[in-house]
């Protein structure tokens, strides 16, 4: 019960508004010629060396482009790869990036503001990305960090981004004769609309966003979520136009 009044109440905050993000400040490394030492890419790095370096020669895919941030620890047990940027007090942001490490070894992405770190963890042994939505209570320097405090393994970092969060209007999904069918799926959705649509968020019932697939300006898409754990979801979609719209969906 507590769980079905959780999920009614972010999907009626869905109806009245949703967050549209501006991108502040992203690496996804490929604007160096690899490999180069991070560290003289305007980042700090603590215990270790972070390198950007081609995800094919180190036998691994990038999360997009060719290039990725390769992270060692160093003689003690702590690898950090921070970046440090002054944001705007009472505003909101979303720190994300997508990170992996071969072995499962716990690593996080953190958020150091006001005084109080925030993570986001995984033991993810393939790309994830992870998101930490914060708002700074004074103009500040925030710190966006990468860390890992396993020695002799490897931790991989791709696509970092940070966004500014302002909120927005959302329009009834049947303006648009908006279908997602099989509704309750055991994974593969099939969308149509008929406005043409750009991209398609999923939230899980504590509002965390869990996965972001951007479309190819289509009015009719397939969305896998058969690796999601069951339950109940809202789909944002968003148009080529700006507009979005939002479906409640059924993972059974």
């Amino acid at each position: 019960m507590k769980k079905s009044l959780l999920f009614m109440a972010l999907f009626v905050a869905f109806s009245v508004a949703t967050i549209a993000q501006t991108t502040v400040w992203s690496d996804d490394f490929e604007a160096y010629t690899v490999p180069v030492n991070l560290t003289t890419e305007g980042y700090d790095v603590w215990e270790g060396t972070v390198n950007a370096v081609d995800a094919a020669a180190n036998g691994i895919t990038a999360v997009s482009g060719a290039n990725v941030a390769k992270c060692n620890p160093g003689s003690t047990l702590n690898i950090y790869l921070r970046k440090t940027i002054e944001l705007q007090g009472g505003k909101q942001y979303t720190y994300s990036a997508s990170t992996m490490q071969a072995e499962g070894k716990k690593h996080f992405i953190q958020v150091v503001v006001d005084g109080t770190t925030l993570k986001a963890e995984g033991t993810n042994t393939s790309w994830q990305s992870k998101s930490i939505t914060f708002t700074p209570s004074v103009t500040q320097n925030v710190v966006l960090t990468t860390y890992m405090y396993f020695k002799e393994v490897t931790m991989y970092v791709d696509d970092m981004k940070l966004t500014l969060d302002t909120p927005t209007s959302i329009k009834d999904a049947e303006t648009i004769n908006l279908t997602v069918a099989p509704n309750p799926s055991n994974g593969i959705f099939r969308i149509t609309a008929s406005e043409t649509l750009s991209a398609v968020e999923v939230y899980n019932t504590a509002g965390q966003l869990v996965k972001n697939q951007t479309v190819a300006n289509a009015d009719d898409l397939t969305l896998d979520m058969s690796a999601y754990s069951r339950g109940l979801y809202v789909l944002k979609l968003s148009s080529v136009s700006g507009d979005h719209y939002t479906k409640k969906v059924m993972l059974k």
